[in-house]
């Protein structure tokens, strides 16, 4: 049977939880999970992509890459095996919120055409990112292929997580100033027939 292997990682600006680069055990991470398709939030942005780790990390992969700047100095990018039918990024702009994006190509697959989306929704706020979520659908219907969203969706499903762990976020959040953790955002998601992969295993 045909497979295809993917996922998705925050490398927060290539840092680790004690501020030291990590560019070297990421890439250690990706090249031993052998993905064709993986999805990179919090990549430092345009003017430092050149000559930065995003590049080094595809050659040694031996993939390609799509970025689309956001906010904050910020990208996300798709790294992806082979060549593209069809790439681009697009901007996720509501109100005044930190701009937000989405690296999208249309790749050739065993199952024919279909387009992987990598986005990170707004890390405040889950109306916002009702909308934003509203405008990646809106682009994946668009293109008019079948669709991965890869990402960072800042929103969970309570079902994934044990009472004790649920609780321990919302005290997190609660100390962090933040909203309570919401999942309106994955119920969108369901709703609109999409279903989480991770769920298909």
């Amino acid at each position: 049977a045909a497979v295809m292997r993917i996922c998705t990682y925050n490398v927060h600006f290539w840092e680790d939880a004690y501020e030291r680069g990590n560019e070297e055990e990421v890439a250690d991470l990706l090249e031993g999970l052998g993905c064709d398709v993986i999805a990179l939030q919090e990549v430092p942005s345009k003017r430092r992509i050149d000559r930065g780790a995003l590049p080094d990390l595809a050659a040694r992969l031996g993939m390609d890459f799509v970025v689309a700047p956001a906010g904050a100095a910020l990208s996300n990018a798709l790294l992806f095996r082979g060549r593209a039918i069809d790439y681009g990024d697009e901007q996720l702009e509501v109100g005044h919120r930190e701009l937000r994006s989405v690296a999208w190509a249309t790749l050739s697959t065993p199952w024919g055409a279909v387009t992987f989306l990598a986005t990170h929704l707004d890390d405040q706020e889950e109306s916002v990112r009702l909308q934003q979520i509203d405008g990646v659908l809106g682009i994946a219907r668009g293109l008019g292929t079948e669709s991965v969203i890869l990402g960072d969706l800042n929103s969970l499903d309570a079902r994934d997580y044990p009472p004790e762990r649920l609780a321990s976020i919302r005290s997190e959040r609660r100390r962090a100033r933040l909203e309570p953790p919401k999942g309106d955002v994955v119920r969108r998601l369901r709703l609109a027939r999409w279903v989480d992969l991770a769920r298909l295993s």
